[in-house]
């Protein structure tokens, strides 16, 4: 049971079950009472850490989401800017400027897709290995 949980909890956990044991051995209320809050103490603290991990979980996954929006964005726009340029150079009468263009164009689209690529490989990875 306490094996999948953080270490600070499961130590909070144990501290808590071993008040419970010495309030429960305990002949005298003020130390049964004593012993009882402290096991209240340590349950506490282990709800707290408990609330720090998953928060902390939450932000690690919130910006490794934040992280792929970014570059899917980055890819869109680049794909959209290498579109124009292919276009200007389609439509235009130059032949130096037509492959310059050309050039320009195609890197932004192989820029994109190398963009997208390294989101992909982000998202098998997970959140913790992004």
């Amino acid at each position: 049971m306490l094996q999948g949980m953080l270490p600070q909890v499961r130590e909070c956990l144990i501290k808590a079950a071993e008040a419970r044991r010495k309030g429960d051995e305990a002949s005298d209320k003020e130390i049964k009472a004593f012993w009882r809050e402290m096991e209240e103490r340590w349950t506490r603290l282990a709800r707290s850490y408990e609330q720090v991990g998953r928060t902390d979980d939450f932000l690690k996954n919130s910006l490794n989401s934040t992280r792929n929006d970014s570059r899917r964005a980055s890819a869109s726009f680049l794909r959209k800017e290498g579109a124009e340029f292919l276009q200007l150079a389609k439509d235009c009468n130059e032949p130096a400027v037509e492959h310059q263009l050309r050039i320009i164009g195609t890197e932004l689209l192989n820029e994109a897709n190398r963009s997208t690529q390294s989101t992909d490989k982000a998202v098998q990875k997970g959140p913790d290995q992004a």
